[in-house]
This record gives C-alpha cells, sequence and structure tokens, in this order.
C-alpha cells in the first residue's frame, strides 16, 4: 500500500471500540511472538479492556482511519507523580487540622507515555506510525509535560530505529531474567 490520502488520524471514539480492539490484540499476539513468556487468556474481552481505557481521562487513544477501516493505533497516557490524594482524605485532614501528608520526596511531575503503537501489515511503511506519533505528540505538547517514554522490547531492531528516527532516545535500560 502506498501512502493514501484517505488515511485520516483521529480520536478513537466508542464506535471503534470493536474494530481498535482487534488491533491491540494483535499487537499483543505479535507481543507473544517474540516474547514467549506472555500466555494470552483465551477468554479475554478485548472490547471491553478497550472501552475502559477509552473512558480514561488522561489516556487518549488515536486511529489511522483508512476508507473507514482501521488501519493503526497510538494509545496514549499522562502519568502524575506523585499520585494526587483522593479528595476525601484530603477534607479529613482538614476537618482534623492536620496537612495532608505527602509520602514522597519529589514535586509532583507529569510525563506522558505512549502504551503501544501498531500498524496493520499492509499499511506498514507508508508513513501512517509516523502520522500517529505526530498526533500523539501533538496531545502531549498540551498536557504540560516534562518528557514522554515508551518501552520497545530490545529485539526489535525496526521499532527502535523508528522511535529514534523520532527523536526517542535510550533512558532506562530494564533487564530481565
Amino acid at each position: 500500500m502506498s501512502r493514501s490520502t484517505e488515511i485520516t488520524i483521529r480520536e478513537a471514539a466508542s464506535k471503534d471500540a470493536r474494530a481498535l480492539a482487534a488491533l491491540v490484540r494483535e499487537e499483543a499476539k505479535l507481543a507473544q511472538q517474540t516474547a514467549a513468556y506472555y500466555e494470552l487468556d483465551p477468554e479475554f474481552d478485548w472490547i471491553k479492556f478497550v472501552n475502559e481505557k477509552l473512558a480514561h481521562g488522561r489516556r487518549k487513544f488515536f486511529v489511522a482511519d483508512n476508507r473507514d477501516e482501521l488501519a493503526g493505533y497510538i494509545e496514549a497516557r499522562v502519568v502524575r507523580h506523585p499520585q494526587p490524594e483522593k479528595a476525601r482524605h484530603r477534607l479529613i485532614a482538614i476537618r482534623r487540622r492536620r496537612r495532608p501528608r505527602n509520602d514522597s520526596p519529589l514535586k509532583p511531575i507529569s510525563w506522558g507515555v505512549i502504551e503501544g503503537c501498531f500498524v496493520t501489515q499492509p499499511c506498514r511503511r507508508c508513513g501512517i506510525g509516523r502520522l500517529l506519533a505526530d498526533q500523539a505528540m501533538r496531545w502531549f505538547d498540551t498536557q504540560n509535560l516534562v518528557r514522554v517514554e515508551l518501552a520497545v522490547l530490545a529485539h526489535n531492531d525496526s521499532g527502535r530505529r523508528f522511535w529514534q528516527e523520532l527523536g526517542f532516545k535510550p533512558y532506562r535500560l530494564l533487564l530481565a531474567k
């Protein structure tokens, strides 16, 4: 498939849940092939999983719409650390004339996380991944973040090259045994 003017990058809506769930499941199957310790639950409700994510306020899915068929997606999420205390607890602390407890020496910060990015096989190497990443980064730019993170499997050379071409650099090394 060549780069098509018929591709539209847009925010996913609840009407996309079934098609988006199929893409998320396809990405999970691909990860399972490359990391044999993943075992997918055959009874898992992918549509419910995606609908719960779509309803989350600090998370966005952007999809590549190719003539009413989804060709890919990117999932972007904002993380806040430390997590703000629940309002109920703050009110109790105020009533007791205590300051709310802060269990972290860190000042609160927010950063973005790209949770997943997937483009269907026939649409790969057509610029769709870049369009999805650009849309996620535009959304992140509106969120007052200190950085954006993502994870790529160590042996996924093409994935690493893709993200590095977009300006991502190694930040942390996660080791497993």
